[in-house]
């Protein structure tokens, strides 16, 4: 009787030690799940300004202020307005990097997620090219130094003034640029407004005017 006891003590014993020892393999061979970022959407109403505005008012209604890098030469540049519907910060950051065609674009930083992750707001790799501008006829009515600093003003206002480059040749009288395709447009753009200056036509060249003759009136005899 007693054996018998024994016995089946045994036995239960061993079965439950295979049966935590099943669980335990099992828990090992079963892949590690990643948890999931907490990332919290709302609804976003932005009028337009500077980046520090932008994220004022992502912070107004997601309830969480993201965390950003700035650098002081970007500080200024002008962001559109927007109207969103249950977005996140990721995706508010990613699609404004997207409209901006690689110009200037939001890179995540860090190994954390939601609350954790930083974003650095950056000059893109977009590839940069030289172009010539003759303005020998602008100097009819503008100085040199005008006519870059309206350059310059328009591409401090579209956020793009920096890594372009303007370099005057006096013998020449030509404008040589080195910047972006958007620097370059509207490097474009400035001269050609600047031309409209030189007369009212828009051109220095005056049409030619011709003398009209008396008509020669014969006499009769």
């Amino acid at each position: 009787m007693k054996m018998n006891k024994v016995l089946k003590m045994t036995m239960t014993m061993a079965v439950a030690l295979l049966m935590v020892a099943s669980t335990m393999r099992a828990a090992e061979l079963e892949p590690a799940v990643e948890p999931v970022p907490n990332r919290t959407q709302f609804n976003l109403s932005f009028r337009g300004g500077k980046p520090l505005q932008l994220v004022e008012a992502i912070a107004a209604a997601s309830g969480t202020r993201p965390n950003v890098l700035i650098p002081p030469e970007l500080a200024d540049i002008e962001i559109q307005p927007m109207e969103l519907r249950s977005v996140d910060v990721r995706g508010v950051f990613d699609s404004l990097s997207m409209l901006w065609r690689g110009s200037t674009t939001w890179v995540r930083s860090g190994s954390g997620s939601g609350s954790q992750m930083v974003y650095v707001l950056s000059r893109g790799t977009e590839m940069r090219q030289s172009r010539v501008f003759y303005v020998g006829h602008l100097l009819k009515k503008f100085k040199v130094d005008d006519i870059t600093t309206a350059i310059r003003s328009t591409w401090e206002l579209g956020g793009r003034e920096a890594k372009a480059e303007l370099k005057y040749h006096q013998d020449t009288q030509l404008l040589l640029a080195f910047g972006t395709s958007d620097q370059l447009n509207s490097m474009g753009e400035v001269l050609a407004q600047l031309r409209l200056a030189l007369t009212p036509e828009g051109g220095d060249i005056k049409p030619a005017q011709t003398e009209s003759k008396p008509a020669a009136v014969k006499e009769k005899l």
